[in-house]
């Protein structure tokens, strides 16, 4: 689904606290090196660092212009974390690469055909990824506050 839009993480620029199921995906896989979403994945030194709120760490992943993502300390857990700590921070993905798989599903799915949709097929599009969603990660829709409702609850809203 990404093609060539896959970097693979230098083994330096991972944190030793990280799950080998993580790491091997970092160095091995990678992240995308341009996402929808407004979702930016960090390729550098700013992956060695960590950001606190409510009393846990979490490993910086990247950012989506607003929170920081990154990974609950102990955990393969994304969270989308607010740096200014003013918002509480939201359960995004149980494992980084669910949510490279996600957003690869949502560019494919939804993205690449939002300017010649129907609202009905919108309406199809959004519940096909509900559902495949919740295949592959059923956490990420389990809670209205968790970052995949709150972008596909955005999307509906809009159509009415």
């Amino acid at each position: 689904m990404w093609e060539d839009k896959l970097a693979p993480i230098p083994h330096g620029l991972i944190e030793s606290n990280i799950s080998d199921s993580s790491r091997s995906f970092l160095t091995k896989v990678g992240l995308p090196t341009g996402c929808p979403l407004l979702v930016t994945f960090y390729h550098d030194e700013r992956l060695l660092q960590s950001i606190s709120a409510g009393g846990t760490d979490y490993l910086v992943m990247g950012d989506d212009y607003g929170t920081m993502l990154g990974l609950k300390g102990g955990t393969d857990e994304l969270w989308a974390v607010d740096p200014s700590g003013n918002l509480a921070a939201t359960f995004v993905n149980s494992r980084i690469c669910d949510f490279v798989l996600f957003l690869a599903l949502y560019e494919a799915r939804y993205e690449s055909r939002l300017p010649q949709a129907s609202t009905e097929e919108t309406e199809a599009i959004i519940e096909h990824l509900r559902r495949h969603f919740d295949s592959c990660d059923r956490r990420a829709l389990e809670d209205v506050d968790h970052w995949w409702s709150s972008v596909l609850g955005d999307i509906v809203r809009e159509l009415t």
